[in-house]
């Protein structure tokens, strides 16, 4: 790992990501099967891997509700593909307030 975090009380995968600049997606990937399928099993104490050598997005976007997919990419300039390769757990009809996305120019999906 390129990048640790011990799993404090009160956390999630989201507010991880949002206070290392960690997309929502890469805490998981990097954690399963402890995570849980959608974070659901986070452990206080738990050692977590944030980043792997090159594998660790650290251009990311907290998503806000006024957020689309198609915004997030003309924001960053970044084709829409790239956006939903980087970002594969991500559904364009559910983005929602507090999700990290990876918006890097290029693949960093683990």
């Amino acid at each position: 790992c390129t990048r640790n975090y011990i799993v404090q009380a009160g956390d999630t995968c989201d507010k991880i990501g949002q206070r290392h600049l960690v997309s929502t997606y890469q805490v998981l990937a990097f954690n399963l099967p402890e995570a849980g399928p959608t974070c659901e099993t986070l452990e206080i104490g738990h050692e977590l891997c944030l980043g792997r050598y090159g594998n660790d997005c650290q251009v990311v976007h907290r998503c806000t509700p006024a957020d689309t997919c198609s915004s997030i990419a003309a924001q960053y300039k970044i084709p829409l593909s790239l956006l939903q390769d980087n970002n594969p757990s991500m559904n364009c009809g559910q983005i929602y307030d507090g999700l990290v996305l990876c918006v890097a120019p290029g693949v960093m999906r683990p």
